[in-house]
């Protein structure tokens, strides 16, 4: 498995999640509808993407290791 994308977070465009939830029918099968603005609804409801591949696939180094912002806060 690859690390997980989600629609709004780095470079994947929060406007994703509209067909990210209508190609998964969450609407209907788990109740998960968006709002006009692309709020998911009921609140606290996360969506993300996830790579699979039948075969080994190289480890990314972690996150803050890919992170150019080398005086952040965060930074582990």
């Amino acid at each position: 498995m690859r690390p997980r994308f989600s629609p709004g977070y780095g470079d994947l465009p929060l406007e994703t999640q509209r067909p990210l939830l209508g190609a998964l029918d969450a609407a209907r099968r788990i109740g998960v509808t968006l709002t006009d603005a692309l709020m998911m609804m009921p609140q606290k409801s996360v969506s993300a993407v996830v790579g699979v591949a039948d075969r080994d696939c190289a480890q990314q180094a972690p996150a803050c290791a890919r992170c150019n912002q080398k005086d952040c806060a965060f930074r582990r």
